[in-house]
């Protein structure tokens, strides 16, 4: 960034001051990414924002996040395909942490996004499924058709900075956080 801006200091060249401004955006948005997840999992290893419990409208709280997740999509040109049954409980007010379910999906449907492709797919479906009077059971399953991962992988996806392909952190903008704050706030 620093580098960046140092040469369109020195340059005149009017396509290459607004290149480097690209690059430079671009390099802050990411640096923005790594640190806010930084915060957000040592917030987490410190337990200050998993005690939170208060009653919060989960239909709400989905809403909220499938309507940031549809601009991130588009944006990548891939497709979101969103199933559920929650949206016919209007109003169903739960204990929960929203920050935390809001960070769960976000994390794994950016990670859905971040490593699919242009004209691919993401499969989003929930369903809520009522276990007794007072008891409901929520269910996420949120498919892509992304590029995946190997066997090998698998066991490391949720450990801090974990990316099973080296260039990970510049082809996809990824942090190899996302997978360990959702772990966390599972745990």
């Amino acid at each position: 960034i620093c580098g960046l801006i140092e040469i369109n200091q020195k340059s005149e060249d009017r396509e290459r001051i607004q290149e480097n401004r690209k690059k430079a955006k671009a390099s802050v948005d990411q640096l923005l990414a790594m640190m806010d997840n930084m915060i957000e999992m040592s917030q987490l290893e410190s337990g200050e924002l998993l005690n939170l419990q208060e009653e919060v409208d989960l239909n709400q709280i989905i809403k909220d996040v499938k309507k940031n997740i549809i601009n991130d999509a588009e944006s990548a040109g891939v497709e979101l395909v969103y199933e559920s049954n929650i949206e016919q409980s209007d109003g169903l007010r739960v204990y929960s942490n929203a920050s935390c379910v809001q960070d769960m999906l976000k994390h794994i449907l950016d990670n859905a996004i971040k490593y699919n492709h242009s004209g691919g797919k993401i499969f989003w479906k929930d369903i809520l499924e009522q276990k007794s009077d007072d008891q409901i059971e929520y269910r996420c399953t949120i498919v892509d058709t992304g590029q995946g991962m190997n066997e090998e992988f698998i066991q490391h996806i949720f450990e801090p900075f974990a990316q099973e392909k080296y260039d990970a952190r510049t082809t996809y903008k990824g942090t190899g956080l996302g997978m360990a704050i959702v772990k966390t706030i599972i745990d």
